[in-house]
C-alpha cells in the first residue's frame, strides 16, 4: 500500500499492520534457526514501546474524546468564582453560549497566556458568551495564583483535583495528571459546536482573534436567529 493510503488507513489497522509485519520478521528468523532454540513468540508490549517509541499509554491518553455535535458532558466541580468559592455545575450554563477552556497549570507561561486570552475575550462584547478555565490546580492554587497577578481572576477558575473533569472531555495526560489546553465551545441547547486542542505554546498563540472566528463560525446560526428574532 502507498504511503497516502496507509496514512487513510484506521489507526487499530495500522498498528495491526505492524504487528504483522513483525510477526513475519520473527518467522523468518525462527525459519533460520537451529530446531533446537527457544521459540518465544513477540513481546508485543516490548514491540510497542520500541516501534511506537512512547507506547499505547501515550497514543490513547487523550481517549474518548468530546466531539462537535454531541452534548457536553455533565461536569461539578469546585471553582474560584470571583472573591468566593463555589460548585460549578453543567446546569449554571443552560441556556447560555459558554467556552471551557482547559490549560495545564497555574504559575506557568502557558497559564498566564490563557488568562490573558481569556480576559480578552470577555472584554470583547461582540460575542456574549460564558467563559471558564480549568486546570488540575486545586481552587486554593487558583486563589493564590489570581492574587498574584496584575488582572487578577478574569474568568471562573476551576479546580479539578482528580482530574475528572479532564478526564471526562478526553483531554487529561495520564502520564503528567496535567490536562492538555483546549477549548470547547457550547451552545444554547449545551451542544459542543467546535473543539480546538492545541499542543505546546497553548491556546494564546493565536491569540484572541482566533477564538472569535472560531466562536462567530461555531455560532453562526444560533446567533443570526437571535438577531432575527430580535428585530420582528
Amino acid at each position: 500500500m502507498d504511503k497516502i493510503g496507509e496514512a487513510n488507513k484506521p489507526f487499530e489497522a495500522r498498528v495491526e499492520d505492524m504487528m504483522e509485519d513483525e510477526r513475519q520478521k520473527e518467522q523468518e528468523k525462527t525459519d533460520a534457526k537451529p530446531a533446537d532454540d527457544d521459540d518465544k513468540g513477540i513481546d508485543t508490549n516490548a514491540f510497542l514501546m520500541t516501534e511506537m517509541k512512547f507506547g499505547l499509554d501515550f497514543v490513547f491518553r487523550m481517549s474518548d474524546p468530546v466531539l462537535p455535535g454531541e452534548q457536553v458532558p455533565d461536569f461539578a466541580c469546585k471553582g474560584l468564582v470571583g472573591d468566593g468559592v463555589k460548585m460549578v455545575t453543567k446546569e449554571d450554563y443552560k441556556g447560555s453560549y459558554f467556552v471551557m477552556v482547559f490549560y495545564p497549570k497555574d504559575f506557568t507561561e502557558v497559564g498566564e497566556d490563557t488568562l490573558n486570552l481569556m480576559a480578552d475575550l470577555v472584554a470583547n462584547e461582540e460575542l456574549h458568551m460564558e467563559v471558564l478555565v480549568i486546570s488540575t490546580d486545586s481552587v486554593e492554587t487558583h486563589r493564590a495564583w489570581a492574587e498574584s497577578r496584575d488582572g487578577g481572576a478574569p474568568v471562573t477558575m476551576l479546580g479539578d483535583r482528580t482530574g475528572e473533569v479532564a478526564r471526562t472531555f478526553g483531554v487529561l495526560d495520564t502520564v503528567t495528571h496535567l490536562a492538555y489546553s483546549a477549548m470547547f465551545l457550547v451552545d444554547m441547547e449545551g451542544v459542543v459546536q467546535a473543539v480546538k486542542v492545541t499542543g505546546r505554546g497553548g491556546l494564546g498563540v493565536g491569540g484572541v482573534g482566533e477564538v472569535l472566528d472560531l466562536a462567530r463560525e461555531a455560532f453562526a446560526v444560533e446567533v443570526t436567529e437571535d438577531k432575527v428574532e430580535e428585530t420582528t
